[in-house]
């Protein structure tokens, strides 16, 4: 017996073979009224359901349900062939769905764990899937949407059977779709189920483009402007960006070319779209894509047309994606637009914070920090801001000063802010026993600031929050995930060194990746950690995690 095979991603497959078409009348599964549908299929005027119709063949359809409900796949593939046999113009088609029958019943055994038949005849089947399907290529020249469907199911044996000629086959229908959905009277949702089998196996480059023609020849067919965007929302339901993402480019092109909308009207949908695709710590977003839209109504409304609100969102999408650079700069900016907003304290804050810790530039992020020290308001990103500074200072040598500034802290805290107290304490007894920084936190800082160290830019190491918005006394993960790659074949146990405000009852160990948390007041924390390597460090990192 030839080299066996399991499916990995057989099942997404099945789902998508089975949904390229609805069936238009259910028939039932005994087996005279399969009998009785294989008399239809042959009795079909030539001009019925022939393969040159750019939807499958109903006759066939049909069919398939009738001897796929019972999971009779091979008196389904003989009674393919002999229309195949006796139906020159269903020929492809019967072809397309023999080819079609062998992989699904492949995934069925599979799925059944009817272990000896997939293993006696698994080989078979899949020799048959490729024949078929090669078939079914050969008779689709000028056949409507067959070259669409059987390069396809060749492209997905082929990858199956981890054959060679599969990266062949995958330009081939890239082409062929292409092709078709140039042609006159080509239905789009042919491309849409390319697309889909591409997408269902990890192909999400390719995927993507077709996504984008699929939409494009909806368009081109007349589809309207609203019927655009419900297609970019149920995709955005399905949580497929690859197909969202272009069904709204699609509607704002439209949408902004047209003289019927106001400019007012534009940056609403704009912004609308926008926060749909903002920064979650689960489910459906894509941050790149929410800025493009946020830079795309600032060229509308320039940089004054903004709320408070739409502007922190923005500021706020860009720091949780990790551009930090960009998000220091819209930080900064809201604090400068709203000095009394509602988000004013906490933009300073950030501005200060991402600037020490992402950009290296502890002067421009002090001055920051130190507005928010000389106002005295007693508020967490006030209380936050001291700490920092005065960790600064004591990492810089400046003892006195820093010993000022905690004890600046302590007043102002009163029974409140516990954590920064305490951190404060300990940092005090540090600089009074002369002792250096703990460890963690030292080490932490010596990657950050120290210039050698730049090569440590948190490209290695990412550290993420969950919930992303915590309320006070909510348990939230802080999580580290490492970018490196992989040598040699056995794992290697990695250590992170964790600092910061960690929350006031945390446990912390170097060998655990992530650790939980409760923070019993509102306002924002910075946690740090290090990633080290039995052969040395991976990086640096920090989150700021937002309690509201």
């Amino acid at each position: 017996m030839g080299k066996t095979l399991i499916y990995n991603t057989i099942f997404p497959v099945i789902l998508l073979l089975a949904a390229f078409v609805p069936f238009r009348q259910a028939c039932p599964a005994e087996p005279d009224i399969c009998a009785a549908c294989l008399r239809d299929a042959l009795s079909s005027g030539k001009n019925d359901d022939t393969s040159s119709s750019d939807a499958l063949p109903a006759t066939l359809q049909k069919l398939r349900e009738c001897y796929y409900s019972s999971g009779r796949y091979g008196e389904f593939v003989s009674a393919l062939k002999t229309i195949a046999a006796k139906k020159k113009e269903l020929a492809g088609w019967a072809y397309y769905y023999a080819g079609a029958a062998r992989y699904d019943q492949l995934a069925a055994l599979q799925a059944d764990k009817k272990w000896d038949e997939y293993f006696s005849s698994g080989d078979t089947y899949r020799r048959e899937a490729v024949e078929y399907a090669q078939k079914a290529v050969k008779s689709a020249v000028g056949r409507g949407a067959l070259p669409v469907y059987s390069r396809l199911l060749l492209w997905q044996t082929l990858r199956e059977n981890q054959d060679e000629a599969a990266a062949a086959a995958l330009q081939e229908l890239l082409s062929a779709v292409r092709e078709y959905a140039s042609s006159e009277g080509a239905d789009p949702g042919a491309v849409k189920d390319a697309a889909d089998g591409l997408a269902a196996a990890g192909e999400k480059m390719k995927a993507g483009g077709l996504y984008k023609l699929y939409i494009e020849r909806k368009a081109s067919d007349g589809a309207g402007l609203e019927e655009i965007r419900a297609l970019a929302e149920q995709f955005m339901e399905e949580g497929n960006s690859l197909s969202s993402e272009p069904a709204y480019d699609a509607y704002l092109e439209g949408l902004l070319r047209s003289p019927a909308y106001s400019k007012e009207e534009k940056i609403a949908a704009l912004l609308d779209i926008a926060g749909k695709f903002v920064y979650k710590d689960s489910g459906f977003c894509d941050p790149e894509y929410a800025e493009k839209l946020f830079a795309m109504a600032e060229s509308l409304a320039g940089k004054d047309g903004f709320a408070e609100d739409q502007l922190y969102t923005r500021a706020w999408n860009l720091e949780k994606s990790r551009s930090f650079e960009a998000a220091a700069e819209r930080y900064a900016g809201l604090a400068e637009k709203f000095p009394a907003g509602k988000y004013a304290d906490e933009a300073v804050f950030k501005a200060g914070a991402i600037r020490i810790y992402a950009l290296r530039d502890t002067e421009g992020g002090k001055r920051y920090l130190q507005k928010l020290a000389d106002s005295g308001r007693q508020n967490p990103y006030v209380v936050s801001s001291i700490y920092h500074l005065a960790l600064l200072l004591q990492w810089e040598g400046d003892s006195s000063r820093a010993a000022e500034y905690y004890n600046t802290l302590i007043g102002l805290a009163g029974k409140h802010y516990e954590e920064e107290v305490d951190l404060s304490r300990v940092r005090m007894a540090e600089l009074a026993g002369n002792k250096p920084i703990e460890y963690n936190l030292r080490t932490f800082l010596e990657l950050s600031f120290r210039q050698e160290n730049a090569v440590y830019n948190m490209s290695r190491l990412e550290l993420k929050a969950s919930p992303v918005r915590p309320a006070p006394g909510e348990s939230i993960s802080v999580a580290a995930s490492t970018h490196t790659a992989e040598s040699g074949c056995m794992p290697v146990k990695l250590s992170f060194l964790w600092s910061g405000q960690t929350g006031k009852d945390s446990k912390l160990s170097a060998d655990n990746a992530g650790f939980s948390a409760v923070y019993r007041e509102p306002g924002s924390r910075v946690v740090g950690s290090v990633a080290l390597h039995p052969s040395g460090t991976i990086d640096r990192s920090f989150v700021i995690i937002d309690v509201r």
